[in-house]
């Protein structure tokens, strides 16, 4: 089945509208003058920032996935997985 087909499918040509407005966003940009436009650095900026904040995540995931299963065979280690899985879960949105 061909995705041209399915209702839902945003058309390639069609512009993208940003959800509960009329307006009509474009970010498509050509590639010759992607160095240049400004979505460009704004994804750059993005990613800039948004590193630490992944590594530190990453370190807590690990640090407290491998606390929960070291404790694992006392009370204490289910607990403290389900609350890193939790605080993994607040993380999420960053």
């Amino acid at each position: 089945m061909s995705t041209s087909t399915l209702s839902y499918a945003a058309s390639a040509a069609a512009p993208l509208q940003a959800p509960g407005t009329g307006s009509v966003r474009r970010e498509h940009v050509g590639f010759w003058r992607a160095p240049f436009a400004a979505v460009t650095y704004r994804e750059i900026g993005h990613v800039l920032v948004s590193l630490p904040v992944a590594i530190a995540g990453f370190g807590f995931a690990v640090a407290a996935v491998a606390l929960g299963a070291g404790l694992l065979v006392t009370v204490l280690g289910l607990p403290v997985l389900a609350a890193a899985l939790a605080a993994a879960r607040g993380l999420g949105p960053f």
